[in-house]
């Protein structure tokens, strides 16, 4: 009887630690998604730093061109 005791807590252990293993493996797959979004985020990030300084200089460009033209208008 002890002996089927400790057969049926033996299985049941190996169960648990089986049940922990693919745990740790779906965490460890999360884990590397969540790694591969920041990367993707953290790259379109800087695309957006550089859009934003390109509609700054184009922005900038244009008010110099603006005022040229202006005075163009009244010379």
């Amino acid at each position: 009887m002890i002996h089927e005791q400790i057969e049926k807590k033996s299985k049941e252990l190996k169960q648990i630690e089986c049940n922990e293993h693919k745990i740790l493996d779906e965490l460890d797959s999360i884990e590397f998604q969540l790694n591969r979004t920041n990367m993707k985020v953290s790259l379109l990030s800087r695309e957006l730093d550089t859009l934003d300084s390109n509609i700054y200089s184009i922005e900038t460009r244009q008010k110099k061109l603006n005022r040229k033209s202006n005075k163009m208008k009244y010379t």
